[in-house]
């Protein structure tokens, strides 16, 4: 096996053993909290799930009511897995959020200073409920997954769409789906600024096409303040008329 094969080998072994579910998202026109949670079958310590979920733009999981709790064993079904309490004095969230719901396995916690870290246990007889545990960095069995838990879809780009107007004429409707609105986050074609939009929702903009008079391969930008960056190829124009439509999205971080 030449030293290519090999890495090749070495990187899809690495991707395999972290394997992440689809994150899916909690809405806020279902009670919650708009987040979006998956599971990493990472085999880690808490430590180090924690820097991993770091890593992959979100959290250890914090799970701070019974909706937030029956959310996530409805939709994830997890496996015994790391969430993001700790125990330093006291226990707490690592996000800041008020140590207010518990849900312990009854007995739970018992380990003291020995078992800082929370776990979550489904299955019979722990049905979701809660232990703390050590580190478990390198003993046989506790490496285990984590919960993940995201403020935003961690790749949003895979999202977006453009609901695209009859033509590219200059003050043409069209509609911006998918999007992750944030203050501060711009629009713009090409090089051209898209100063005529408004926020129907969230996930919705609604604006007007700029002046495109000049030929060439537009595409559609949405930038946000942290310097975030989705785009969407709409294609060669020439003036109000279309050549070709893709729909090509990437993302920077």
């Amino acid at each position: 096996m030449n030293c290519l094969r090999m890495v090749l080998l070495s990187l899809s072994m690495a991707v395999a053993a972290t394997a992440v579910a689809d994150p899916i998202q909690w809405p806020a026109s279902e009670g919650g909290n708009g987040h979006w949670y998956g599971i990493v079958d990472a085999r880690l310590s808490w430590t180090a799930a924690r820097a991993d979920a770091a890593a992959r733009g979100g959290h250890l999981a914090t799970i701070t009511s019974q909706a937030e709790l029956d959310f996530i064993w409805t939709n994830l079904h997890p496996i015994r897995s790391w969430l993001g309490g700790i125990r330093d004095g006291g226990w707490r969230w690592i996000t800041g959020e008020p140590w207010a719901y518990t849900n312990w396995y009854p007995g739970e916690p018992n380990g003291g200073a020995s078992e800082p870290y929370l776990q979550f246990s489904p299955g019979l007889p722990y049905n979701g409920t809660w232990n703390d545990n050590s580190n478990c960095g390198h003993v046989s069995g506790c490496d285990q997954p984590y919960l993940i838990e995201y403020d935003q879809h961690p790749d949003a780009c895979s999202l977006l769409d453009v609901r695209r107007p009859a033509t590219w004429n200059v003050g043409e409707a069209f509609e911006v789906v998918g999007v992750d609105f944030v203050e501060g986050m711009s629009l713009r074609i090409g090089p051209i600024q898209v100063t005529d939009f408004s926020v129907t929702s969230s996930e919705l903009i609604s604006a007007r096409v700029p002046d495109l008079s000049a030929s060439g391969i537009y595409d559609l930008v949405v930038a946000y303040p942290d310097g975030r960056m989705c785009w969407v190829v709409l294609g060669a124009i020439v003036g109000a008329e279309e050549l070709s439509w893709g729909a090509v999205k990437s993302m920077y971080r």
